[in-house]
């Protein structure tokens, strides 16, 4: 598929465009705590861009309203999943993300006047409460998704590198063998060598501990330089599972902090907007970055 094919798909679709105007409100909110923090702009200029950040914050919500059908819908095609685990995190998962769009869409139309306040500020804060814990609960079971995925590649890599065998000495390797004749031939002719070589004991014991000592050092050494390069090999062999932890981790932190669980600086989240509506973003453009079932 061309490239041109790819940006008319990636605009033809909703969740698509909802992404870059979330990738322009964070990075407007991003300027506007730099601006804040290091003092680099007025207050006219301030006031423009919070101005420019609740636009985008009504498009957005504006583009999401009735999705929440969508991930309820979502939720019930995840029983078909196989696997327990990523079954329960991703049907979990999107009936958190739906209750969080619903409360998401109450909170418009009570801004847009559709619905009448019965207490303007009391409602506001606890639509805006219920909205941060349900978007909690959604990006911490897609972490835990995560993770899931990231014990079973570490589990396959651990088993795909353990030796076949267990070397003793040069000449001889301990191997399990069903053949009973076969085993019971090993054995005598094991038994024929060592009394032919009774004077030797002592010199053959201190060489196979030497050998022992040697080949238990080179695996170590082994394993050591196979475990510190694994974070490379992850980014670089399952694109999928590190573009989605990041963007699944970056999310969950910002809710975390409107919660006041956390504690993080308003330019520090707004980066985390940007990173994860950049990798939102990608994830739609390119199916390759997307993990799979999602």
């Amino acid at each position: 598929m061309s490239s041109i094919e790819n940006i008319v798909r990636f605009n033809a679709q909703t969740s698509s465009r909802e992404k870059l105007i979330r990738l322009c409100q964070y990075s407007t909110r991003l300027l506007l705590s730099l601006g804040v923090r290091f003092d680099l702009m007025n207050d006219e200029a301030r006031a423009r861009l919070r101005h420019l950040e609740q636009y985008f914050l009504s498009c957005r919500r504006l583009l999401n309203f009735g999705r929440a059908i969508d991930h309820m819908f979502a939720a019930v095609q995840c029983l078909r999943i196989e696997d327990p685990i990523v079954r329960f995190t991703l049907m979990s998962s999107k009936v958190a993300t739906s209750v969080c769009m619903l409360c998401e869409h109450v909170l418009w139309l009570k801004e847009m006047n559709f619905v009448p306040w019965q207490d303007s500020h009391k409602d506001r804060e606890r639509l805006a409460r219920r909205f941060n814990k349900f978007w909690l609960y959604a990006s911490g079971l897609n972490v835990l998704r995560d993770f899931y995925e990231l014990i079973c590649i570490l589990l396959t890599y651990h088993h795909s590198h353990q030796r076949p065998h267990i070397s003793c000495d040069d000449d001889q390797t301990i191997t399990l063998n069903n053949n009973h004749e076969s085993a019971k031939t090993t054995t005598t002719k094991h038994h024929r060598h060592r009394n032919s070589t009774n004077d030797s004991k002592p010199q053959d014991l201190e060489a196979r501990v030497a050998g022992l000592g040697r080949r238990l050092s080179a695996s170590a050494a082994h394993t050591y330089t196979r475990w510190r390069s694994w974070p490379v090999s992850l980014v670089r062999r399952h694109p999928r599972l590190t573009c989605d932890l990041i963007k699944n981790a970056c999310d969950f932190c910002i809710p975390c902090t409107a919660l006041g669980k956390t504690n993080i600086s308003p330019v520090m989240l707004a980066l985390m907007g940007v990173t994860s509506s950049a990798l939102g973003a990608l994830q739609i453009y390119n199916p390759h970055y997307r993990l799979a079932p999602s």
